[in-house]
């Protein structure tokens, strides 16, 4: 079973670490570099093994922006709720802006922002 960088950290289910990995991948080379043999390679396991959940880069992906938009979704819900939509509307923009801000990556994955040159 794969290990997670840190050894203090107990083994982690092989679906996740496939995300993990995806994940430390694309933000080192792009979105574009991403496979599933580099997953695989990064875990420590076999070329197959990731097929097991994710049947393609493609499967493995949408995993990866899917888990980034729930994400999202909860930073967003994490704002405090106002009687006055002005006050709720602003409340919004700014957890949009520091999720944004918090987390470059998957900001950029979600939303197509380019990547730095």
């Amino acid at each position: 079973m794969p290990q997670t960088k840190d050894a203090a950290h107990a083994p982690i289910a092989l679906r996740d670490a496939c995300i993990v990995a995806a994940r430390e991948a694309i933000a080192e080379h792009g979105i574009e570099q991403l496979s599933l043999r580099d997953v695989a390679r990064r875990l420590g396991v076999s070329h197959q093994a990731p097929y097991k959940h994710y049947p393609s880069r493609d499967h493995l992906l949408a995993e990866v922006m899917r888990r980034c938009f729930e994400s999202f979704a909860a930073h967003l819900d994490a704002r405090g709720q106002f009687d006055d939509p002005r006050d709720d509307l602003g409340a919004l923009g700014r957890r949009y802006l520091d999720y944004a801000h918090r987390h470059p990556l998957e900001y950029r994955l979600m939303f197509s922002t380019p990547w730095p040159a």
